[in-house]
């Protein structure tokens, strides 16, 4: 999808609320540098009983203290492409971990989890973070792009600092706390397709009622940015009620 000169709906209603849902689960609160990937989930959900046209997704993390993202050498985040049975960098530009994926339609009464991990390098800085889910899709009938997201503060430690039991802490606007458990490592929790009802019993979709959908993530990512990716994440970050202002 090419970017759009519509405005955001939120900038222009206070009041408006997008149909769509984003949620992230499965991170810790903290994330030792050098320690590995650590994977999480994000869910999309349409509530209504009407498709969603061209949802664009986008994820990133940075700095609590910054608008732009981490680098590459800093941070890595990566999605699983069921199809190509791989994961792939999730970077529009091939230098931050902040990427769009998509566009794709999800049907009315549809839950779609994706799967993500995060990879915290030695070059990372020490200190808060934000992880943040976005959906991105025109709203016709207000001529506005609406936009949801869930966004969640992190911690960057030095290697050896205890991590186990620490929670990420849901900033304003995050749809849903973060459960407990974290989906099970080595890509066992797949991103699918709406369609793929085969799913259903490895607990990697939540599928009610609708026949077909396009895939939000098919093959290797690198779709164009909707509305600039880059500058919704950061308007994000500033509604989340963190330090970044």
């Amino acid at each position: 999808m090419e970017p759009t000169d519509l405005g955001i709906c939120e900038d222009q209603d206070p009041n408006y609320k997008a149909t769509l849902r984003i949620a992230l689960s499965g991170l810790s609160g903290k994330i030792a540098k050098g320690s590995g990937w650590h994977p999480f989930k994000m869910t999309v959900t349409n509530p209504s009983k009407n498709a969603i046209k061209d949802v664009t997704l986008a994820a990133g993390v940075g700095p609590l203290d910054s608008d732009d993202p981490f680098t590459l050498k800093q941070a890595v985040l990566q999605a699983y492409d069921p199809d190509g049975k791989r994961w792939f960098n999730v970077t529009d530009d091939g230098t931050y971990s902040l990427g769009s994926l998509g566009p794709g339609d999800l049907p009315g009464h549809t839950t779609v989890d994706l799967s993500f991990r995060l990879n915290v390098t030695a070059q990372a800085p020490v200190g808060k973070a934000l992880t943040i889910g976005l959906g991105v899709y025109p709203d016709t009938k207000n001529n506005c792009e609406a936009t949801s997201f869930a966004a969640y503060q992190i911690s960057i430690v030095k290697p050896g600092t205890p991590t186990t039991g620490s929670n990420p802490v849901p900033q304003t606007g995050g749809e849903a706390p973060l459960p407990s458990e974290a989906p099970a490592k080595g890509g066992s929790s797949h991103v699918v397709p709406a369609s793929d009802t085969t799913a259903v019993s490895e607990g990697s979709l939540a599928h009610t009622g609708a026949s077909s959908a396009l895939p939000l993530i098919a093959g290797i990512a690198g779709a164009a940015v909707v509305v600039g990716a880059g500058t919704v994440f950061a308007v994000r970050r500033r509604k989340s009620g963190g330090a970044a202002v």
